[in-house]
């Protein structure tokens, strides 16, 4: 479903945009709509990210995930296979 949404944009603003509309051979629409899901699409991705962030940093809190020192991890990676 396909709705209408009125923005308001500074004029340089709008002249950038319906430029490079036309040069892309676009409508200001179908640029805008495409902008719109990108920025949603990373803020998405962001937020997922602070997300596992948070879970990861209740579980070293709680005692739930084992950290290693550079020093453990050094002499792990060195007892691995060439």
């Amino acid at each position: 479903m396909i709705v209408d949404l009125t923005i308001h944009l500074p004029d340089e603003l709008r002249r950038e945009v319906a430029h490079l509309a036309a040069a892309r051979g676009e409508t200001i629409s179908d640029l805008v709509s495409e902008a719109l899901a990108r920025y949603f699409a990373e803020l998405l991705e962001e937020s997922d990210d602070a997300a596992a962030v948070e879970e990861i940093e209740a579980r070293l809190s709680a005692g739930q995930e084992q950290t290693l020192s550079w020093d453990e991890v050094r002499q792990d990676l060195d007892g691995l296979p060439d």
